[in-house]
Parts: C-alpha cells; sequence; structure tokens
C-alpha cells in the first residue's frame, strides 16, 4: 500500500511537466538569436554545420534518478492455544496476538534523457528545433506563446536613419519606429 502511495505520488509531481510543456517552451525559441538561447541554457554540447549553411546545436541532459527504497509494517496475527496445569487440574487455553512485521523495498534508479535540437539559419536566427528521450519535460506555462508572432525574434530592425537593431520583437521594432523585417 505504502509503495502504491509512493509511486503515484511521484506521477502525480511528474504529470505537472509534460511533453507539450517542452514543445511549447522550445517554440517560444523559434525566431529569438542564438545567442539569447546560449546565454540561458549554457553552450551546446554539440554542434554541426549542414550543407546548406545552417547549424545544428545539441544539448544532452542526462541524468539518474534514485528512487529510495521504503519501509512499512504489517500485522500479523499469532494463534496460541494449549494446557496448563493449575490447582484445578489441566485447562485448555486458546488465543491470539497480534505482531508487526517489517517489509523493505529496495531503492532503485532511472535513467533520464533529454537530446535537444536547435537549427540555426546563418543569420543566427532559431529556425526549428527537435527532442528525443524520456525526460523532456516541462510545465505547461500558458504564458509561453506556443507561436510567437509578435513576440517572435526578428532578422533585423531598420530605421529611417539608416541603423539597425538585431534581436527585436516586431513590436518592440515598431513601437521605436522601425521597420520589421524577418
Amino acid at each position: 500500500m505504502r509503495i502504491a502511495l509512493v509511486i503515484s505520488s511521484v506521477f502525480l509531481i511528474a504529470s505537472c511537466a509534460t511533453q507539450e510543456g517542452y514543445k511549447n517552451l522550445l517554440n517560444s525559441w523559434v525566431g529569438s538569436h542564438v545567442d539569447t538561447l546560449v546565454m540561458s541554457w549554457g553552450p551546446p554540447q554539440g554542434s554541426h554545420t549542414l550543407s546548406n549553411g545552417n547549424k545544428v546545436i545539441q544539448y544532452d541532459d542526462r541524468r539518474t534518478v534514485h528512487m529510495p527504497g521504503t519501509t512499512y509494517t504489517t500485522p500479523q496475527t499469532n494463534y496460541h492455544s494449549g494446557s496448563i496445569m493449575g490447582g484445578g487440574g489441566i485447562v485448555d487455553y486458546s488465543g491470539t496476538s497480534t505482531g508487526y512485521v517489517t517489509h523493505t523495498t529496495p531503492g532503485y534508479s532511472i535513467a533520464q534523457r533529454c537530446v535537444t535540437r536547435f537549427t540555426i539559419d546563418s543569420l543566427g536566427i532559431i529556425q526549428k528545433w527537435a527532442f528525443e528521450g524520456n525526460a523532456c519535460r516541462a510545465v505547461n506555462d500558458s504564458s509561453i506563446p506556443s507561436s510567437r508572432g509578435d513576440l517572435q525574434k526578428l532578422s533585423k530592425c531598420e530605421f529611417p536613419n539608416g541603423f539597425v537593431k538585431y534581436n527585436l520583437t516586431a513590436a518592440e521594432c515598431r513601437a521605436q519606429k522601425g521597420t520589421a523585417i524577418r
């Protein structure tokens, strides 16, 4: 019973983070500059330049989660019977007593892995993503848009004086009186 409680608690906690939440998180990076991703996630563990000039960077998260064993007790009824010799002769008796037996389950380990790849264009803008593994999960935060629209980072923002800014959203570009270029 206690084992079922521990396992269901682990699943309840893990159920808050989902693959759908991870997809939303990754979608929020599409259109952003790779430098912004690296500042947030740290340096990637690998990269490869594709024949079309695009680049793929890879993050590989591996960890082992150790689940401790549990100890629990169960009642055990003991039956007693017999005869005793007393002052009035032989007397038969019977009865029960309850003892408790301790059980221990062994601990175990779960290997978790999440490999995430981002495809970056020649301007350093994240174009798409892919992932694989049993640990690619994130909290499904509704504040992270699955399609960034106006929140998507632009290739560049041009201003009437010829000045160019990079890594702005379309809304930021328009607010600064620039022309958004994707």
